[in-house]
This record gives structure tokens, C-alpha cells and sequence, in this order.
């Protein structure tokens, strides 16, 4: 079998047969305040950046470590669908692809998911797809989307896709790319980088002027300030005899102003993605924490949440209870005092399980400790006198 059929059979094994639409019967998708229908992905050049590869990593691996569960009644299911939830399919655990998922959504401004079924209709696995390019298409009333990649096509059904969407604005269906925005930092950035990096190449050559005691014509000017670069450039030594001096000039002041530059526009690209430098340095306490938790890794879980609840379950299974929950332990950066207080407080209030208290101090979850415990010194207020007379 040759490389293009190797890949064929891949996507044949993705992709369900009659996911496989007639891209000649269909018609552009038609919307109501959007003229282009295509887009493409994001040129690498942008994710090839370290600061913004730096930045979308960050954000990829903390979100990365949040527990995905499918729970019916807030109860976990522990069925297949949670299995699959912890491995969505044969390439990828639960971390790589929420790591794969995330940066796709914050380059591109769009993720795209498949929920790949079977025969019955029951889910199989959860494949994230990287396309070269996106097209909204319509096909008995319906929208697809078709997806072009290195040496195939594929038009998929939108309600078989999970769709996570990042600054979602301008266009009726899609977020909007992250590349357009970037562009001026970005060039910036990579300007005062090469501009630093020649000011250190030229660190170590000597800068300054020759005086010349004399008159000299111009011609022997010439002649010896090439003389002079010359036994410099190949025995870094300089000679000069009592007819000419030489005064360096320092240029360490060029080098601090790049350095400032590189510094103001980093921190630009830091705030556009959220983030600061105590975030990207891991130098940071549980207040710092807090602020990233609640402006950034909880936006992502909620969206998330609700994004692959209502792709993955009919509403009469919403109704039932089912959903998908992304969840991350926003305590784990307190203080260990903190921690002890804050438990105490959860686990009498029963708003906390044993197990749960557990695993925000790093302990594994034992036996029965899945059950909420209340303490009995609390009553409700209207009662209290029925309480302290023992009626």
C-alpha cells in the first residue's frame, strides 16, 4: 500500500461513509451579516513566535489538567462516555487533547472536534481536526463544514461537530484569528530581537573616531582607516602611531533600548492573551492564581462545558440530567494554612466531600468518601428555640 492510500484509510477509518457529502450538490452556506463562508488556517509563522507559543502554552497546559467527567445528576455516569471522556481517542489522553484543542482555539480562533460514532449511533471516540482550510456549506438545509487537509477532503455535518470559538464578533458562525491582531506586535518584536542581536554581535568590535594629527589628503584618509579596519578585524589589535589618536565611543545605550522595547511589546502579547509575567515564570502566589483562574481557566471550562453538552447529548438527555463538566482545583496554590481553613469551613457546611478535601492537599480519595458530611451544630434560624428546648 502506497503513502496516499495509507492515508486514505486513515480518514476512512475517522470518518463514517455516510458522513461523506457531494461537495458538487451542495451550495455556500448563506448568512445574515457575513459575506465570506471560507477561511483558512492561521500561518505558522505566528505559533513559530516563542512569545507566542510561550503564552499559548501556559494557558494549553493549565487548562490541560482539568478533570473532564460526564455526570447524570451531578452523580459521575462511570460509563463508556466517561472512558472515553479520559481517552478521547487511540492517540491522545485526556491531557493532549485538551492541550491540542486549546491551542488550536486560541491560534486559529476556531477548534473544530468530531465525534466520531458507530452503527448505533454510539459514541467512539473525539477527534480534534487541523485543516488547511474551512468552508460553511450547505446541504439539504443543513450546514456542513468541509474541511480541506494535505490530501484529502471531507464536508461533515456541523451537528457532529463540537465548535469552540474565540473572539466571536464580527462573523455569524466563526471566531475570528488571532495572526490580524498580532501582526503589529509581532513585527515589532521580531525587529527589536534582530536589532538587539547585531548590537551583541558588534559588542566586541571597536567603535569610535581617528583623529589625525596632520593634514592628510583624502586618499591616505582612506588608505588608513581601511589599514586600520583591516589589522583589526583579523587580530582584534589596533595600531596607531604619534600622527593619529583614536576615541572610543560606547554603544551600551542601544543595547538598554532594544532590551526596553522587547520588554514593553512581550508584555503587550501577555496581556492580549491574558496573562502576565508571574503567570508565564510560574513565580506566581494564590492571589496571582486566583485572577488567572477566574479570568481565563474558567471562561475555558465553562465554554467548554456547555459547547460539548449540547453537541454530545439530545435535549431529552439534558433534561435527564446528563452533561459534560471541565473542572480544575482552583485551591491548589493557596497556602497550606489557607487550605486548612477553608476545608474545615467546606467540609462542615457539607459543601465538600472527604474526597474531595483530599485531593486538595494532594491525598488520594479513600473508601466512602465520595458522601458529603454535615455538621449537626448548625440549624436553621426559625427553629433554633425548637433546637435549644429540645421540643
Amino acid at each position: 500500500m502506497n503513502l496516499l492510500n495509507e492515508i486514505r484509510s486513515q480518514f476512512k477509518s475517522v470518518f463514517k461513509h455516510e458522513e461523506q457529502q457531494n461537495y458538487n450538490n451542495s451550495v455556500a452556506y448563506k448568512m445574515l451579516n457575513s459575506w465570506d463562508n471560507y477561511f483558512f488556517d492561521v500561518n505558522k509563522d505566528i505559533y513559530e513566535n516563542p512569545t507566542v507559543r510561550l503564552c499559548v502554552d501556559t494557558i494549553a497546559k493549565n487548562f490541560a489538567k482539568c478533570d473532564v467527567k460526564h455526570l447524570i445528576n451531578d452523580n459521575r455516569a462511570n460509563d463508556s462516555l466517561d472512558a472515553i471522556l479520559q481517552r478521547p481517542n487511540n492517540l491522545m489522553s485526556a491531557y493532549d487533547f485538551l492541550y491540542k484543542v486549546v491551542s488550536m482555539l486560541y491560534i486559529n480562533g476556531n477548534a473544530f472536534v468530531y465525534i466520531q460514532t458507530n452503527e448505533k449511533g454510539e459514541i467512539t471516540g473525539l477527534i480534534p481536526l487541523k485543516a488547511c482550510s474551512y468552508e460553511l456549506r450547505e446541504v439539504n438545509n443543513e450546514m456542513y463544514v468541509r474541511f480541506q487537509f494535505n490530501n484529502y477532503t471531507e464536508t461533515i455535518a456541523y451537528r457532529n461537530l463540537i465548535h469552540l470559538r474565540k473572539h466571536y464578533n464580527e462573523h455569524d458562525v466563526l471566531g475570528s484569528k488571532s495572526d490580524e491582531v498580532l501582526r503589529n506586535e509581532l513585527q515589532i518584536l521580531t525587529a527589536t530581537e534582530q536589532a538587539l542581536m547585531n548590537t551583541v554581535k558588534n559588542a566586541s568590535k571597536i567603535k569610535g573616531v581617528i583623529t589625525l594629527n596632520n593634514v592628510v589628503r583624502p586618499d591616505d584618509r582612506k588608505r588608513i582607516l581601511e589599514e586600520f579596519n583591516e589589522k583589526f578585524v583579523k587580530g582584534n589589535i589596533g595600531i596607531l602611531d604619534q600622527s593619529a589618536s583614536f576615541q572610543a565611543v560606547s554603544g551600551g545605550t542601544e543595547s538598554t533600548v532594544e532590551q526596553e522595547k522587547m520588554s514593553y511589546i512581550r508584555k503587550a502579547i501577555y496581556s492580549y492573551f491574558g496573562l502576565n509575567e508571574k503567570i508565564i515564570n510560574a513565580d506566581f502566589d494564590s492571589v496571582t492564581w486566583s485572577a488567572f483562574y477566574e479570568s481565563v481557566l474558567e471562561p475555558l471550562a465553562i465554554q467548554f462545558s456547555q459547547e460539548f453538552t449540547n453537541k454530545i447529548f439530545t435535549d431529552r438527555e439534558k433534561e435527564q440530567g446528563h452533561k459534560i463538566v471541565f473542572s480544575e482545583n482552583r485551591l491548589q496554590y493557596e497556602s497550606f494554612e489557607s487550605k486548612i481553613t477553608m476545608t474545615q469551613n467546606l467540609l462542615n457546611a457539607g459543601v465538600l466531600t472527604i474526597n474531595e478535601a483530599r485531593n486538595i492537599f494532594g491525598f488520594d480519595a479513600v473508601a466512602d468518601g465520595d458522601e458529603r458530611q454535615v455538621s449537626l451544630n448548625f440549624v436553621k434560624a426559625k427553629n433554633q428555640d425548637d433546637y435549644q428546648l429540645k421540643k
